[in-house]
């Protein structure tokens, strides 16, 4: 169900890593953002796996925290995908 959003969301950090990887002066200056991409993928992804673990009763509950994550810390790696290209 949330797997085509994780799956979008690590192949652009990758993709960001990869570009970062090229050139040390832009790994420096991303750092922090590239750490709060890493958290965000983890996050979703340990939600994701709560949500196919958890009694339906309790489904709602944990899709109201990946619409949370999905709107605001994913969209980040986009934004910073963009920044590392230009």
């Amino acid at each position: 169900m949330y797997y085509g959003t994780l799956d979008y969301a690590t192949a652009r950090f990758h993709t960001i890593l990869l570009r970062l990887s090229q050139d040390r002066i832009l790994e420096q200056e991303y750092q922090v953002e590239v750490m709060e991409c890493f958290e965000a993928i983890q996050a979703f992804y340990n939600n994701v796996k709560r949500y196919e673990a958890w009694p339906k009763f309790f489904r709602h509950i944990v899709a109201i925290v990946l619409h949370g994550i999905g709107t605001r810390r994913i969209p980040k790696i986009k934004r910073l995908l963009n920044q590392v290209n230009n």
